[in-house]
């Protein structure tokens, strides 16, 4: 029995490029004020802070995997609730002001249910080392970033799309038009101010259409080795 080369080669071809290899977060969700106002508000506890948000905002999904839902595609008029607060003093270096220990939650809330479901994306921030907000000392802008790792510290949610076994999840806020301008209060903590905002997801791997089913990176690796393995038998078998 003859093996053609040409279907060896498939078969080589095929086992390597099934064997996975370490990808970069992906960013799959993206959320924008409908009416860019000042609805971000940053408000002095006596001991922290606590950033918090109630926005009309346009939701848009990309790089899924798997096909959404008829009613999931372009812009997606939703409802965006965030609050997060902090005890940790803010630090001060080279004109810059970052306070870190953010925690809390959000969601994103469909305002026109699809298939009876809503939650376009909600999640926690639970690590304090982890969320930081920091901006120019006395710019109108900042942002906040979180990321898992460390394990935990972002946990993402959603009716629509499934987090198998995410090895990052990372969440981004973009503020503009900072007013009063970004400063520190005199008492080691950010003084209030309203702002603008946009919102980034990302994760490693992509999330997936909920229901629909992902190969383990495990699952791959063997799938991969296996159809190398093959494609080398067949190579000796005609060679003898």
């Amino acid at each position: 029995m003859k093996i053609p080369h040409s279907l060896l080669f498939s078969f080589l071809a095929v086992g390597v490029a099934a064997v996975p290899s370490f990808a970069a977060p992906v960013t799959f969700g993206q959320g924008l004020e409908q009416s860019a106002s000042q609805d971000f508000n940053l408000v002095d506890t006596g001991s922290g802070v606590t950033l918090s948000a109630s926005s009309q905002i346009y939701f848009i999904f990309s790089n899924i995997n798997g096909t959404l839902p008829a009613g999931l595609s372009g812009p997606l008029s939703a409802t965006l609730t965030l609050n997060l607060s902090s005890t940790t003093p803010d630090v001060i270096s080279n004109g810059t002001i970052s306070e870190g220990g953010f925690t809390g939650t959000f969601s994103i809330v469909l305002n026109t249910p699809v298939n009876g479901l809503t939650n376009l994306l909600s999640g926690t921030i639970t690590s304090s080392s982890n969320a930081t907000l920091t901006g120019k000392s006395g710019g109108t802008g900042a942002s906040l970033s979180a990321s898992t790792p460390p394990l935990g510290s972002v946990t993402f949610n959603s009716a629509f799309v499934q987090f198998i076994n995410p090895t990052t999840q990372a969440f981004s806020l973009a503020l503009s038009s900072v007013v009063p301008s970004f400063v520190d209060n005199g008492s080691g903590f950010l003084s209030p101010f309203s702002a603008a905002g946009s919102l980034t997801f990302s994760s490693d791997p992509a999330p997936s259409v909920a229901g629909v089913a992902t190969p383990e990176p495990i699952s791959m690796l063997l799938l991969g080795f296996g159809l190398i393995t093959l494609g080398a038998v067949g190579y000796r078998f005609r060679r003898a």
